[in-house]
C-alpha cells in the first residue's frame, strides 16, 4: 500500500504531491490495488484494507502524517458498493429461475420431485426450517376459530422436540393438501413409523421404497437445480424474504385479502 502510494504521488501533475498528506481518494486509489492484488476476492480486501486504515489512523495519531476528513471513511469503498450492487436484487431473478425448474422437475417425477418442490414453496413461504417440514404429519393442518383460518402444528428443534402451532393460509394450505392427495396410495405401503407422515416418495433407485425426505436430500434436491441452471449461490433467507415480498405485491395488486391466496 505504501509503494502503490508512493508511485501514485510521483506521477508528474498529480494534485496530492505530499509525501505527509493524505486524501480521500488515495484510500479508494489503495483498496482499488489491494482489490486486484487478491484476485477482486472483496471480503480479504476489506479485512486487509481495515489492518492498513489502523496503520495509517496510527501515523496520523503519531503526527507523522495529516489525513483529510474523509480519508478514513473512504476504505469502506467497496463495502458501500457491494450494498449499492445488493440494490439490483440478485434474488429477485434467482427466485424466479429456481421456482420455475423445480415445478418442472415435480412435472418429471410426480413422487419424490414433487415432494421436494413442495417443500421448496413451504420453506419460503413458512418460518420454519427444513427438518420442520419434513417432519410435517398428515394431520398437521386444523381449522383456527376464525373461520376462513388454520393452523399448522409442527415439531420444532428449537423447542426441544415438543409441537408448536403457526397460522397459515389458504396457499400453504392447498399445497398440503395436494400432497395428501398425491400420496394416498403410499401409505399402506410404507413402514410402520413413516405412515403418518406427510411427505412420503418412491426412490426408483432403491427398488421404489417408500421414503421420507430430510435435510440432506432436500440440500441435494437445491443442489442440483442451481448446477442445472448455472445459478449463483444466494442467501436462503433473501430468497425468503423476496418470495414473500411478491407474494404481498400480488395481494396488493389484485385486492385480494392474503388469507384467501
Amino acid at each position: 500500500s505504501i509503494n502503490c502510494l508512493t508511485d501514485l504521488k510521483s506521477v508528474v501533475g498529480y494534485k496530492n504531491a505530499s509525501d505527509t498528506h493524505l486524501i480521500s481518494s488515495e484510500a479508494a486509489h489503495i483498496c482499488e490495488k489491494i482489490l486486484q492484488k487478491n484476485n477482486k476476492n472483496e471480503s480479504s480486501t476489506q479485512s486487509l484494507s481495515s489492518q492498513i486504515k489502523c496503520f495509517f489512523e496510527w501515523c496520523v495519531k503519531s503526527d507523522y502524517l495529516i489525513a483529510d476528513n474523509r480519508f478514513f471513511d473512504s476504505f469502506y469503498y467497496h463495502r458501500k458498493k457491494s450494498a449499492q450492487s445488493r440494490k439490483s436484487r440478485p434474488e429477485a431473478g434467482v427466485l424466479a429461475i429456481l421456482l420455475e425448474a423445480s415445478k418442472k422437475k415435480a412435472e418429471e417425477d410426480p413422487s419424490q420431485y414433487f415432494v421436494m418442490d413442495t417443500i421448496l414453496r413451504l420453506l419460503l413461504s413458512l418460518p420454519l426450517r427444513i427438518s420442520d417440514i419434513c417432519t410435517l404429519q398428515r394431520d398437521c393442518v386444523s381449522p383456527d376459530l376464525k373461520p376462513g383460518t388454520f393452523i399448522l402444528r409442527h415439531l420444532s428443534k428449537t423447542a426441544h422436540g415438543s409441537y408448536e402451532y403457526k397460522p397459515i393460509t389458504y396457499r400453504e394450505k392447498a399445497l398440503i393438501d395436494k400432497v395428501l392427495d398425491n400420496n394416498q396410495s403410499l401409505v399402506d405401503l410404507a413402514l410402520p413409523e413413516f405412515r403418518n407422515m406427510l411427505f412420503l416418495y418412491v426412490v426408483k433407485k432403491l427398488k421404489d421404497r417408500i421414503r421420507i425426505p430430510d435435510k440432506l436430500s432436500f440440500r441435494l434436491y437445491m443442489e442440483m437445480l442451481r448446477k442445472e441452471n448455472d445459478l449463483p449461490r444466494v442467501n436462503a433467507s433473501n430468497l425468503r424474504k423476496e418470495y414473500q415480498s411478491q407474494v404481498k405485491s400480488f395481494v396488493i395488486k389484485e385486492n385480494k385479502d392474503e388469507i384467501q391466496q
